[in-house]
């Protein structure tokens, strides 16, 4: 299923017209921001994760230690190695989308008093990657 977050006065309502559907409608509460924070800090995680991922495997490859790299995290932390590549296909996919939203994160973190370079960096990592060719 997909998860919608809703924050709202009328949060229940618009709830109320996904039950039953494949759409799981999650209130967040009255506050009419709280469904975007919600957006913007889940993908902080999951896209600002991956951003990280792939500079530290092209660092890596710069400096001729990605199958050290990969040999490690085998060791000691042995989803990464598969997580770096799903990274990798995702941002080939559609990784060039995500740079906007790299930097309306990083937006988000300075408003509410935390740095933002982290996802301003993520956005560069993400704009290496082209759009695809329509046609």
């Amino acid at each position: 299923s997909t998860r919608l977050y809703l924050s709202g006065e009328r949060a229940d309502q618009v709830a109320g017209l996904c039950a039953g559907t494949a759409l799981d409608a999650a209130v967040l509460g009255d506050d009419p921001t709280a469904a975007s924070a919600m957006k913007m800090v889940f993908a902080a995680w999951t896209k600002g994760s991956a951003a990280l991922l792939l500079a530290l495997r092209e660092t890596a490859r710069n400096y001729g230690v990605d199958e050290a790299l990969v040999a490690q995290w085998s060791d000691s932390l042995p989803e990464l190695p598969a997580r770096s590549e799903q990274a990798r296909a995702s941002a080939a996919a559609k990784g060039w989308r995500w740079t906007g939203e790299m930097t309306e994160i990083a937006a988000t973190f300075a408003a509410a008093g935390q740095p933002d370079g982290f996802h301003r960096a993520a956005a560069a990592v993400f704009a290496d990657y082209p759009r695809p060719e329509t046609g």
